[in-house]
């Protein structure tokens, strides 16, 4: 296997592990509300945060959360709200709900979840508190630093206290402590192999560098290391950071490119570096994104754009009944629970065969429950065909990208760090490029 198809199959595969990390949370969370355990639901909440987080996708949370909380102005709600904003490009919004918070932080040392409130309270001292509330969180965590934060019974993992203390002590200005914290952090991460949040912390710590004259260089090619990793990983918004963070360290960023089509040939000119392809829609999806840096773009339009016409992309866009609507779910969460009376009393008369036939039932539901689940448990839809064209347009790009990065490295990767897909697709680049686009046929 030749070194850049070895770099794909290592990328699908880190993709691979997150979309499984997805299946298994939502899977858990079904089997402990059948068995009737009361906690099944926050730790799929948990989990699909912290799964998200390391996705840079929280901002999708955004609009959700406070249908996740008994009390949608709590402390822990709006704080949590509040990074999901801030994930999702609402700043104002985000200090404006985070506001009633900032003042109490730290919770009660005698609450089990205490370090783990510190952790997140830390978060947002960094992005809006005051001094005062930075200093008092981390004098707080200051006699935890050998140890992590995890939620509940190790539910979820928050990376190690030296890292929020690495973050704090540079929000206080602390240079020569928040680098040995986040030295320590990185250590804690690679031990544990955790290796997104070993990334978050080399992240902040090339942030510390690039403001010392004689690290500059250093910060520059720590950053790209770390956004070329982010990327690997399928941390789209940590590798656009970190790539923004190396041009602003010193690298040079290139201000302009062209993509032209010839007939059944691409040109891409990129960085002083010129390269052909044979035509794939891919292109003409890349060649759409890049005229227009910063819009999102539905997918369904680049698939009307590559053929489906006008009465292709009115049926993408049409909405679709949920696979199963609230009454179907309570039918079948009722048979559930007959089925386990079934079984039970199955077991209780020796009847082996009852008891078979009730399981092979309860598990075909139990199937048809999880494919019918979406993030946070929300309903997915039926023959949802803007879902149809997420798939389709998002492994026609990767897949270009990929025989890009074959041919011009520089430009592939420059993609990589800069185009989002899903339902909507987006060109964002770190630093403006004008791009002169030639998409004729």
């Amino acid at each position: 296997m030749d070194g850049g198809v070895a770099e794909r199959h290592r990328r699908v595969q880190s993709r691979r592990r997150f979309a499984e990390a997805q299946r298994q949370i939502d899977q858990a969370a079904l089997l402990g509300e059948e068995c009737g355990e009361p906690g099944a639901g926050d730790v799929r909440n948990d989990q699909t945060w912290d799964l998200l987080s390391a996705q840079g996708r929280l901002g999708e949370l955004a609009g959700v959360l406070p249908e996740m909380f008994p009390d949608p102005e709590s402390r822990q709600a709006r704080g949590l709200r509040a990074l999901a904003l801030l994930a999702a490009g609402s700043r104002a919004e985000a200090a404006e709900m985070v506001a009633p918070a900032l003042e109490e932080l730290a919770p009660p040392p005698e609450n089990h979840q205490w370090l783990l409130g510190v952790a997140f309270g830390a978060e947002l001292a960094a992005a809006f508190g005051p001094r005062p509330v930075a200093e008092h969180l981390y004098e707080a965590l200051a006699p935890y630093a050998d140890q992590s934060v995890v939620s509940g019974a190790a539910v979820t993992f928050r990376g190690a206290v030296a890292h929020h203390l690495g973050v704090l002590a540079a929000v206080l200005g602390r240079t020569g402590e928040a680098l040995a914290h986040l030295e320590n952090a990185i250590a804690v991460h690679e031990r544990l192999g955790a290796l997104p949040w070993a990334l978050r912390s080399r992240y902040e710590l090339a942030g510390i560098w690039q403001h010392e004259p004689g690290r500059r260089e250093a910060a520059a090619v720590a950053l790209a290391d770390v956004a070329a990793e982010a990327h690997r990983l399928g941390m789209v918004q940590l590798a656009r950071d970190a790539e923004a963070r190396s041009f602003a360290a010193g690298r040079t960023p290139v201000g302009s490119g062209a993509l032209g089509r010839h007939g059944a040939l691409w040109t891409l000119s990129y960085g002083g570096v010129t390269a052909r392809m044979r035509h794939a829609k891919g292109l003409a999806d890349l060649a759409i994104l890049l005229a227009v840096p910063g819009r999102p773009v539905p997918a369904a339009d680049l698939v009307a754009a590559a053929g489906a016409g006008a009465l292709g992309l009115a049926d993408l866009r049409l909405g679709a009944d949920e696979i199963l609507d609230s009454t179907a779910r309570r039918q079948i969460q009722a048979r559930l629970a007959d089925l386990d009376g079934e079984i039970a009393e199955a077991e209780q008369w020796a009847d082996p065969h009852r008891a078979a036939r009730a399981r092979e039932e309860r598990d075909t539901l139990l199937a048809e429950l999880a494919s019918a689940a979406g993030l946070a448990g929300r309903a997915r839809r039926l023959g949802d065909q803007s879902e149809r064209a997420r798939k389709t347009v998002t492994a026609r790009i990767r897949d270009v990208v990929g025989r890009i990065e074959q041919v011009h490295p520089a430009l592939g990767a420059h993609l990589r760090v800069s185009v989002t897909t899903g339902t909507y697709c987006t060109y964002s680049p770190a630093t403006p490029v004008a791009w002169r686009i030639q998409p004729g046929g």
